[in-house]
């Protein structure tokens, strides 16, 4: 597994899609296979800055 979805996925331990996998939409474009529109939910956590900007 890549470093970044690492990452992810020990930052947000409960992401899920929040639609079907059926209804995923990819990229039309020929040269990027990734989804159009990634639709997840997950648990928002506290920033690990703590302070705002």
């Amino acid at each position: 597994m890549d470093p970044v979805s690492r990452l992810v996925l020990d930052r947000l331990p409960d992401i899920d899609f929040a639609v079907p996998t059926g209804l995923l939409a990819r990229s039309p474009s020929p040269w990027l296979r990734g989804l159009a529109e990634p639709p997840a939910r997950f648990t928002p956590a506290r920033g690990l800055g703590g302070g705002r900007r």
